[in-house]
């Protein structure tokens, strides 16, 4: 089966995202990278954070709508992962332009505590802390989609994520809002061969501009030069193609730091009578023939892997990729898999 090879060299620019941590909880003059709020910022946000502790307390209205999420995992400098995510909301349940997308990620090792522990009016502190005031995006297949990020460390951890339509000068009824709650455990990717998240792609584009840190939150699916739109779905039509994308980490190097990783592509189709190999691709070289000659590790030069694959001698069904990543110089071997749906229009 033929597939256009996605294979490329990243220098991971997104890691200075971890120092973005705001601290927005109260306060008239934020500090340090917090944004500069106005009066009806503040009161904006002291509603959300309100209204988030009486939902925790269980005293809180239950919310006009519910987010669900996508969240990925890539690793970064140090023992940090970045975490890029993608919250996606039913067309027609908030209906103002305008938003407060605020979002906080609470470690469960231990509970916030306020930042100056002689002041409990201080700003709580948390692992990472977010706002935004934006536009509601235009709802695309169905979903309204919005995506940010954030880079904590490996463990387990609460999110909280509010979109709340901003209030109009006057207006007597309290703002809409969508609420999402949910447990997160983020790997150690730090040691041991092993790979972010496969990412399902709807689109991957070149890019010849690096980001600074407020463009990398607004546009969280950048890695180096390379930009990805995520699929909102795992099912795709006959007529299009599965496009996935995804780091290899902590492969043993030559004394040039360059690794010799292949990666095998094997699909297998499920049908009533159990599951079976359909097909596979090439497998995908990564050493020091098939790299570019400027590639060392010791730089942060990181390994993107990924294809795509037209779906026209797919039948319609559902199936499982079957990604095999092989470490020629340590021998070592993982496997990831990606299920995914060829609709049959």
């Amino acid at each position: 089966m033929r597939a256009r090879l996605f294979a490329g060299v990243a220098v991971v620019a997104f890691a200075t995202c971890a120092s973005l941590v705001v601290s927005v909880s109260a306060q008239q003059k934020p500090e340090g990278n917090a944004p500069k709020l106005d009066k009806q910022q503040t009161q904006e946000v002291q509603a959300i954070i309100k209204y988030l502790d009486d939902t925790n307390a269980g005293k809180a209205a239950p919310p006009d709508a519910t987010l669900t999420w996508q969240p990925y995992f890539v690793k970064s400098e140090g023992s940090q992962i970045y975490v890029p995510f993608t919250a996606m909301l039913d067309p027609g349940k908030l209906t103002s332009k305008t938003m407060a997308v605020y979002f906080r990620v609470v470690s469960k090792a231990g509970a916030a505590a306020p930042a100056d522990k002689k002041n409990e009016k201080a700003p709580v502190q948390y692992a990472f802390e977010d706002l935004v005031f934006t536009d509601l995006p235009q709802a695309q297949n169905g979903h309204i989609r919005l995506s940010r990020a954030f880079a904590v460390s490996s463990g387990d951890y609460d999110v909280d994520l509010v979109v709340r339509e901003r209030p109009e000068r006057d207006q007597k009824t309290a703002p809409k809002l969508a609420l999402m709650k949910a447990p997160l455990t983020v790997p150690d990717l730090s040691t041991g061969l092993t790979t972010s998240t496969i990412i399902l792609a709807d689109k991957i584009e070149a890019r010849t501009t690096a980001l600074s840190r407020e463009e990398q939150l607004n546009q969280p699916f950048t890695f180096g030069g390379t930009a990805i739109t995520p699929s909102a779905s795992t099912s795709f039509p006959k007529s299009g193609e599965l496009s996935l994308v995804f780091f290899v980490y902590n492969a043993a190097v030559d004394g040039a730091n360059k690794p010799n990783v292949e990666v095998q592509y094997n699909f297998h189709r499920k049908t009533n009578e159990g599951e079976k190999f359909f097909n596979k691709t090439s497998p995908q070289a990564f050493n020091p023939q098939t790299l570019p000659p400027q590639f060392d590790v010791s730089k942060g030069h990181q390994l993107i892997a990924g294809q795509s694959i037209p779906l026209a001698s797919f039948e319609a069904g559902d199936y499982r990729l079957e990604i095999t990543v092989t470490d020629k110089t340590s021998g070592r071997s993982i496997t990831r898999d990606a299920p995914f749906t060829v609709a049959a229009s």
